[in-house]
Parts: C-alpha cells; sequence; structure tokens
C-alpha cells in the first residue's frame, strides 16, 4: 500500500515538474504537447528540454537510492554515509592535491576530480 502511494506521488511530482520551467506553460497547451499535438515551441519544450530533465532526475535518484541501501549493506550498517565511512574525506584531500599541484590552471579540471575519484 505504501509503494503503491510513493509511485502515486512519484507520477505527480513528475507531471507537476514537466509544467515547471522558464516558459510558463498553459495547461492546455501543456497536455496538448503531451499528446503530440499543438504548437511546435511547446512540443519542443516539453520533448526536448523538460521531459529530459525530469526523466534524467527521476533516474539519478533512483540509483543513488539503491547505491546508499548497496552501501549501508554492504557494510551492515544503517547509519553508513561517506562522512562516516571516510570516503568523502579521502576525496577532498584528493581534490586538494590536484588544486595544490596546479592542475585546475591548465585546463586539467577534470584532473582535480579524477584525483578525488582515485583517493
Amino acid at each position: 500500500m505504501i509503494g503503491l502511494f510513493l509511485l502515486c506521488a512519484l507520477g505527480a511530482s513528475l507531471l507537476a515538474s514537466l509544467n515547471i520551467g522558464a516558459t510558463p506553460l498553459p495547461v492546455s497547451a501543456f497536455w496538448e504537447a503531451l499528446q503530440g499535438r499543438g504548437d511546435d515551441t511547446v512540443r519542443l519544450i516539453l520533448w526536448e528540454l523538460r521531459l529530459p530533465r525530469v526523466l534524467l532526475a527521476a533516474l539519478v535518484g533512483g540509483t543513488l537510492a539503491c547505491v546508499g541501501c548497496a552501501f549501508q549493506g554492504l557494510l551492515r550498517n544503517p547509519l553508513a554515509d561517506p562522512y562516516i565511512i571516510g570516503v568523502s574525506s579521502g576525496a577532498a584531500v584528493g581534490a586538494v592535491a590536484g588544486v595544490l599541484l596546479g592542475w585546475h590552471r591548465h585546463g586539467y579540471g577534470w584532473a582535480v576530480s579524477l584525483a578525488a575519484f582515485l583517493t
């Protein structure tokens, strides 16, 4: 029962977030664009800009939830998070080392992220 409620809440929030953006869309134009009819500009905004953003946000959120559950199950610690385990401290050391070595000044900003990931 709770799962059904959460699934309905997810669907409602996804539909609501499709209508949020810099360009306000009337509800009638929004529904017409979802059905593939209506103005080309509204369809472009909905299908090319907002829908990928919403679907990617749902995918990333679900993935982070699964990884968090796996992390806690693997360590058998319900309070396990990156700060308690020390992963975030190691990443900070790697990022600071990358900045101190000057990688960010020479167009190697990605190297700072790589150093954080490797430590």
